[in-house]
């Protein structure tokens, strides 16, 4: 029979495990912030649509009236939601953790081949939508916000943060699930089993970006603030 590790020989290993994660993780983050940091990340979250595209249009605008060299990374860039909703209708829909896999792998590549080389290159660049679009959908769903931290902890943290006022949007002015996450990810939840109350998530995915606001951490993009950007 093996000899058994003793406690604290296995405490002290765990430990070390812990130190050496963290030092990984921190030498990812300082690398991401040195990145960002030649540019200018602004973020503006809401769930798509003609309302997310238009307020990404004028944020830019209101950026180069200052000078300053700007561009637009959207949703999908990737094409992987496209080519999802381009493929057979009968297969059974996506669950909330695959849609968000699928977020997050969208965003990856934004970052890879749109967010980083422009900032990089010290220009503005404004993502519409980020991550905290993605974490309010999670929320909604119930899901874990440790999971969905780790989830999208590759992405480095914007320089400024927005959202969109999407609460008086009409149902046939929200955009078509090839144009909207939110809309896709409704989509795929009538698709798969269960029973979802839609429109309740949607209250709630407003909520969190609302409740966002509430605390400091983003701001409503207005006329008013757009002109301020502008001018500053």
């Amino acid at each position: 029979m093996a000899n058994k590790e003793p406690a604290y020989e296995k405490a002290a290993r765990a430990k070390a495990a812990r130190k050496r994660a963290a030092e990984i993780q921190a030498s990812k983050s300082k690398k991401r912030q040195l990145v960002a940091a030649k540019g200018r990340l602004m973020v503006i979250e809401g769930s798509g649509g003609k309302a997310l595209a238009t307020a990404a249009k004028r944020l830019q605008k209101s950026v180069r009236r200052r000078g300053n060299p700007a561009g637009v990374s959207p949703w999908d860039a990737s094409g992987i939601f496209y080519e999802i909703m381009d493929g057979p209708r009968e297969v059974a829909g996506a669950t909330p953790r695959t849609v968000l896999l699928l977020y997050a792998a969208d965003l990856a590549f934004r970052l890879r081949w749109q967010i980083l080389p422009a900032l990089e290159d010290g220009a503005t660049v404004i993502a519409a939508p980020y991550v905290e679009a993605g974490i309010a959908f999670g929320r909604a769903m119930g899901i874990s916000p440790t999971w969905l931290r780790e989830l999208f902890s590759f992405a480095p943290a914007p320089h400024a943060s927005y959202r969109v006022a999407e609460e008086n949007i009409p149902a046939l002015q929200r955009g078509k699930p090839a144009e909207n996450f939110l809309e896709f990810a409704f989509l795929h939840l009538r698709r798969s089993a269960g029973r979802w109350h839609t429109e309740e998530i949607r209250m709630q995915f407003l909520a969190y970006l609302k409740n966002r606001e509430t605390r400091g951490k983003c701001t409503l993009l207005t006329p008013e603030v757009l002109e301020s950007l502008a001018t500053k």
